[in-house]
């Protein structure tokens, strides 16, 4: 079994569950960002097409705006794909260990259907502030490309062009894939795992468990959110976390604040009540 997310005791096995638990999460990351890029890339290639279009430089960011709305779908689309590959192998992985002992043993195709529903219902209810996010800030980015051709003196192919080739651009949504990778392979592994623990039908609590490293957040005097004081925080399943206000219904829950939820390698463990 990768990891036992079941009735720990003490700080080493909270430590060894933390570090087994992200060691699974690492092997999502490098395919999830590449997934992310290339749904960033084919968005600003549709985008600079319909810049290239415009009749006047006016027109272009119009046009460009309208073209970012209208590949949300496609943006939905990665993310249901992350949630389901990454969150349906932590829910399985987690109810499988904490089943192991008991009549039933391995999740069956039946479960398997309802989680499926369930991360993609997830996705489209929970997650949408965060596509919503992502669009906003290819608007800004796009546009501020746009305004800086006008600048330029560039013509509308131009800028077009620049859309689609620009080093700096390309290397933004390299580093911004790789972000938010990290941040959806977090959310979803911590979902999944708690739709597996939440299937096994026993009586639970949920126990955040921080990143144990030096980078956790907290570590530093001027983080906005403290992430060592939440360690050990416990709940009742259906409860959310507390974390400086902001509630959470796991680590990296997509509707936390930002500066709550991006980036973060937290997790949590489950015991019996």
């Amino acid at each position: 079994m990768p990891y036992h997310a079941f009735n720990l005791s003490g700080e080493e096995q909270k430590k060894f569950f933390w570090r087994s638990f992200h060691q699974e999460r690492l092997r999502f990351t490098n395919s999830v960002a590449r997934k992310v890029y290339v749904a960033f890339t084919a968005q600003l290639k549709t985008v600079a097409e319909e810049v290239a279009k415009a009749s006047s430089q006016s027109d272009m960011e119009t046009l460009a705006r309208q073209q970012v709305q209208r590949t949300e779908k496609a943006i939905v689309q990665m993310y249901e794909d992350i949630y389901s590959s990454v969150g349906l192998y932590f829910a399985e992985t987690t109810f499988d260990s904490m089943r192991k002992s008991g009549p039933e043993t391995k999740a069956d195709r039946t479960m398997l259907n309802n989680w499926a529903r369930r991360v993609i219902a997830f996705v489209n209810e929970k997650a949408k502030r965060r596509i919503k996010g992502l669009q906003r800030t290819t608007e800004e980015r796009v546009v501020k490309v746009i305004d800086q051709g006008i600048e330029d003196g560039l013509g509308i192919d131009a800028i077009a062009r620049n859309l689609r080739n620009d080093s700096g651009l390309i290397e933004i949504y390299k580093n911004r894939s790789v972000v938010v990778a990290r941040t959806e392979v977090i959310s979803a592994s911590n979902y999944g795992s708690q739709l597996g623990a939440k299937s096994t039908g026993l009586e639970l609590e949920k126990e955040w468990i921080s990143t144990r490293d030096g980078r956790t957040r907290g570590s530093e005097p001027d983080d906005e959110f403290d992430h060592l004081k939440a360690d050990g925080q416990t709940k009742k399943m259906d409860d959310q976390y507390v974390i400086e206000g902001d509630a959470l219904q796991f680590p990296g829950d997509p509707q936390g604040e930002p500066g709550n939820v991006i980036n973060c390698r937290c997790t949590e463990a489950y015991k019996t009540t």
